[in-house]
């Protein structure tokens, strides 16, 4: 039996030292076109400090929302009404109730995260939605 999981456990370290000869060549190559462009410079401007040239960061953009507070903020939200509510209506209270301008915020983005949040707690049974009588978007109210 452990025959078979020796050959997987072979097979995958294979397939890892494949991945990481690759990985290793991309970087090389990588490193090679810094060089190229750092001649290139110094080509135009023999003075420049080359190292004083710093990578670019990557930077994360702070979310509205962290993992399961949109599903929160829509059915405390849905627990003060009386009628049921489109998305977009639940959209723009989210907002007003955290403080956010609509406009700082992708308005379809955030339609987006709502509804496919509402999706979710209609499918957990927290939520129901009925058809608008404008019949664009669907209503949605807290189960009953």
């Amino acid at each position: 039996m452990h025959e078979n999981v020796v050959s997987g456990l072979v097979r995958r370290r294979r397939e890892l030292a494949l991945e990481a000869d690759t990985v290793r060549a991309q970087y090389e190559a990588l490193l090679a076109d810094v060089a190229a462009l750092d001649r290139s410079i110094l080509l135009f401007n023999p003075d420049a400090d080359i190292a004083a040239v710093a990578p670019l960061s990557f930077t994360r953009k702070e979310d509205w929302a962290k993992r399961g507070a949109i599903a929160r903020a829509i059915l405390s939200a849905l627990r003060g009404i009386t009628e049921p509510m489109p998305a977009p209506d639940i959209v723009a209270l989210l907002c007003e109730d955290r403080s956010l301008a609509i406009g700082a915020l992708a308005p379809k983005l955030a339609l987006r995260r709502v509804n496919r949040s509402l999706s979710r707690l209609r499918d957990n049974g927290a939520v129901e939605s009925r058809a608008s009588a404008g019949g664009q978007y669907l209503e949605w109210e807290i189960a009953r």
